[in-house]
């Protein structure tokens, strides 16, 4: 049994074998079909279910206790295939379909995959970037290098009224291009080819950074809204901070950007330009740390208890879990006010990322705490507890 795209063989692929037998629940078997040696995987203890992998995408399933056995295989960017491996001939092909655009971006001389590459989508009301597609957006063990997964749904909304959608991609150390995506033309999302010419770019963001000797500038589209998500997103570029303060940044397509700076024990600053600007000053200062006690009538809090914190202004927010004692600690937090809350929703550490609440919301729901750069300040809040919902069963 063999597996293939319509075209080129699919070498990172997870296969999966489920057997069924009375009084059991299906039990999954997995393994990838990564290049060079056959993979074996075990769960439970039922008998072995090996899957042997090769270079060209096929792979072997034997040992099946019974021919009724289903067979899924999925594929980042494609739609799953199942079946059982009765309905399955030994050598055929199975075609698995696209359902996303794949640009596979490659540097023009050298052919070489480019990790870092940037799929943009403007905006149709403007020329800035609407939203970005990354190659670090998954990881790279399971697709292949330089490849960026663009969904049909995203190119629709930025589409012309012909059908056709423009794409801005680029790359540190190479020049920026356009392409022209067309979802119309084919059976699937088309997989398109984007070669890069290397070249410094135009200069896009420059500046300063004062009040510390060792920063670091990056550069996000602005958020759009609550997103909770959006601390799982790299940042679109990053510069280190000259000694004399300066920092530059090319390469990316003009639009409106949020640029932060960093340096270790000081405060994040942010702000908004609109590229290009060359003449752009953020100052950071020492950072403010803040340790919020979550205080129980009858004892230690739920540990549960998430404490968040979001700057006044709605733009940059953390989130820290209590510990054994009821403690959580920020570091990095701004000068200036912020809104303190707890909650029982369960949440990682998250810092300096999207707003989490409107802040017309928080004003009246959370605790406001003026800091001053470099303070230590110590703070209690009641730990919140769950609500007890009372139903009336009636006739």
């Amino acid at each position: 049994m063999e597996f293939r795209s319509r075209g080129e063989p699919i070498e990172h692929a997870l296969v999966k074998a489920f057997e069924a037998r009375d009084g059991w629940s299906p039990i999954e078997w997995r393994a990838q079909t990564l290049p060079g040696a056959p993979l074996v995987s075990r769960v439970g203890e039922r008998p072995e279910l090996a899957v042997e992998s090769a270079v060209d995408g096929s792979f072997r399933v034997a040992s099946l206790a019974s021919p009724e056995c289903s067979v899924a295989i999925s594929a980042c960017g494609y739609e799953p295939w199942d079946g059982t491996a009765q309905g399955v001939t030994p050598g055929e092909a199975i075609a698995l379909r696209r359902q996303s655009v794949f640009l596979d971006v490659v540097d023009a001389r050298s052919g070489a995959a480019l990790r870092d590459a940037i799929a943009f989508l403007p905006d149709p009301s403007g020329g800035s970037p609407r939203r970005e597609f990354t190659t670090r957006d998954i990881s790279t063990e399971w697709i292949p290098s330089g490849r960026i997964f663009l969904w049909p749904g995203s190119l629709t909304e930025v589409g012309r009224s012909d059908g056709r959608s423009v794409v801005i991609v680029c790359a540190a150390g190479h020049l920026t291009t356009t392409v022209e995506i067309d979802l119309h033309v084919g059976e699937e999302p088309p997989a398109v080819r984007v070669a890069l010419e290397p070249g410094a770019g135009a200069c896009v963001i420059a500046g300063v950074v004062l009040g510390a000797e060792e920063a670091i500038v990056e550069v996000r589209l602005p958020f759009r809204g609550q997103q909770s998500n959006a601390h799982r997103k790299p940042p679109v570029a990053t510069a280190n901070v000259g000694g004399d303060g300066r920092f530059e940044i090319r390469g990316l397509p003009p639009g409106r950007y949020r640029v932060a700076a960093m340096a270790a024990d000081h405060a994040r600053c942010w702000t908004f330009s609109d590229a290009p600007n060359s003449d752009l000053l953020l100052q950071v200062v020492p950072e403010a740390r803040l340790t919020v006690t979550a205080c129980a009538i009858d004892g230690l809090a739920d540990p549960r208890t998430t404490v968040l914190v979001q700057s006044a202004d709605g733009q940059c927010a953390w989130a820290c879990p209590i510990d054994s004692s009821g403690l959580a600690v920020f570091t990095g937090l701004p000068a200036g006010p912020v809104f303190v809350w707890l909650t029982l929703e369960p949440r990682a550490n998250y810092r300096d990322q999207a707003p989490l609440m409107p802040v017309e919301h928080l004003q009246a729901h959370a605790a406001t705490v003026d800091l001053v750069a470099g303070e230590k300040r110590a703070i209690k809040l009641p730990a919140p507890a769950e609500r007890e919902v009372l139903f009336r069963v009636m006739d």
